[in-house]
């Protein structure tokens, strides 16, 4: 897909320059995360360690509220495919397991 080359594209070019990986960087990969300037596996190591499970959509340029507008798309396509099974149930009243593997 050519945007997501696009979006990917963009990301590499904003973590990976220069401003960030450089000998004296100026500015951080994210907020409260600066890369080694010198390459010391145990250092990286730490950092990733250290990063939480879960992304601030703020790192990505998103908006804050993008989690509940991600929620909101799954659970329109969750309420469309019970009306698609819901539909497809009325011409056979029995379960038929092959519908749902």
């Amino acid at each position: 897909n050519d945007y997501d080359m696009r979006v990917l594209r963009t990301y590499l070019q904003f973590f990976f320059s220069s401003d960030v990986i450089s000998k004296n960087p100026q500015r951080k990969l994210a907020k409260n995360v600066s890369l080694p300037t010198e390459a010391n596996h145990a250092e990286y190591l730490r950092i990733i360690n250290d990063l939480g499970d879960s992304d601030n959509p703020a790192l990505f340029q998103l908006p804050a509220n993008i989690d509940r507008a991600l929620q909101k798309t799954n659970s329109i396509n969750v309420i469309n495919s019970l009306k698609v099974l819901t539909v497809s149930s009325g011409a056979s009243e029995r379960f038929q397991r092959e519908r749902w593997e």
